[in-house]
């Protein structure tokens, strides 16, 4: 008796065949819900796993009614990709099936992958693993400019060294503000970011990975050509992308009662020159120039810190 995935065995086969070839980790969990990180010292149940993971992706979108012909799973292509970057960058890549973001880094060369990113294509691909490279190029510039950011970096996320993080990146877009811009820049801060020696360690992680994605929005924005090219999708009416292919941009928390997300993609179109063309797209989400007229503020704030990154 044929099974509705069988079709799919052998894009199956040449998925692993590939992450195999490329010696990519797969981070699962055990009956007892703890990581689980299998490698190619155990070359059957490495196989063994990465066939049953990546079957997974495909009965999940079988399970949703997708025909078979249009099923999107991981490709030789795909994962071509990441042993591209894991060789020219020296990173440690895993794909994992454990968490709601797409791809992210530990800030030093680990990169987590979501198995659902099989479904998007190679050259969205190297457009997330690049946005996560300059991360870590990021981290290693603020690491030379400031010491103390290593700790963080190494693990040492105590309440006092996330606030020095935080410090550290004001203070390099602060030195880049223009001087007879910088008693603005300080009341939007305290504005937009406000007291953060009061911050509990939640609040202070997701302080820091929104001034991240701003440092690293203000050194994109240095190609403006390479980015204009962008897709921008969460600007554009497209239906929402799944729980595996959000990035940590889509999921930083409401700052003060605002989803955050698109103002910083609007405030990157700004700073790189096309905003103007963009927002005259037939099909950009209904309610982003309402978000974009009510918060003028965090719109100042976030481009004055992507013109100052822009500089360093």
């Amino acid at each position: 008796m044929s099974l509705p995935i069988d079709p799919l065995r052998p894009q199956i086969e040449a998925a692993c065949n590939a992450f195999e070839k490329e010696a990519i980790p797969f981070l699962t969990q055990d009956s007892s819900k703890r990581p689980l990180v299998s490698t190619l010292a155990d070359p059957q149940k490495y196989r063994w796993i990465c066939r049953n993971i990546v079957a997974q992706t495909a009965k999940g979108q079988l399970d949703k009614g997708v025909p078979v012909a249009s099923v999107k799973i991981w490709t030789p292509e795909q994962v071509a990709v990441i042993g591209e970057f894991k060789k020219k960058y020296s990173l440690d890549p895993v794909v994992q099936t454990t968490s709601t973001s797409g791809i992210f880094t530990d800030g030093i060369k680990r990169v987590w992958i979501n198995i659902g990113l099989g479904k998007i294509s190679a050259e969205e691909l190297k457009e997330f693993l690049g946005h996560e490279v300059g991360h870590i190029e990021d981290n290693r510039k603020l690491t030379a400019k400031d010491p103390r950011v290593k700790n963080i970096l190494e693990g040492q996320q105590t309440d006092d060294n996330l606030k020095v993080f935080i410090s550290v990146y004001l203070e390099q877009f602060r030195k880049a503000v223009p001087t007879k811009d910088r008693k603005t820049f300080d009341q939007l801060s305290e504005t937009i970011i406000g007291n953060f020696s009061l911050m509990g360690k939640a609040d202070l992680i997701s302080t820091i990975l929104l001034l991240g994605e701003l440092y690293r929005f203000g050194q994109e924005s240095k190609d403006k050509q390479k980015e204009g090219q962008k897709s921008y999708r969460p600007l554009l009416n497209e239906g929402q992308a799944s729980s595996e292919q959000k990035s940590h941009l889509e999921q930083l928390r409401p700052l003060q009662g605002v989803e955050v997300s698109r103002l910083l993609l609007v405030a990157k179109l700004q700073a790189i020159g096309i905003w103007p063309t963009f927002k005259t797209k037939p099909n950009l989400r209904p309610d982003l120039l309402k978000d974009v007229q009510e918060h003028p503020q965090h719109l100042k704030f976030f481009g004055m810190c992507i013109q100052a990154a822009a500089k360093n």
